[in-house]
């Protein structure tokens, strides 16, 4: 199920731990760019290990909201779900 950015932006608002690929979409950047932040030491964005799904990670919102405020607002138009 394709998940669209309002979708995304609406759990961030809720305070939902979003995986990788949601954060991806919401910032705008490939997902390998998502792996890279959480890589860093420290980590760019933190994250957690979700249980028992193997290695699923989900990226604490506080951190994806301070990205999101980083990125130039012209990135999200682009998309049409913010203007």
């Amino acid at each position: 199920m394709a998940r669209t950015w309002q979708e995304i932006k609406r759990r961030l608002d809720e305070g939902e731990w979003l995986l990788i690929g949601d954060v991806a979409i919401l910032l705008g950047i490939d997902r390998k760019t998502v792996d890279r932040m959480l890589k860093k030491d420290p980590p760019q964005i933190r994250y957690e290990v979700r249980p028992g799904t193997g290695e699923y990670r989900e990226c604490n919102p506080e951190d994806v909201r301070t990205e999101l405020a980083k990125r130039p607002r012209r990135l999200l138009d682009h998309r049409g779900d913010e203007k």
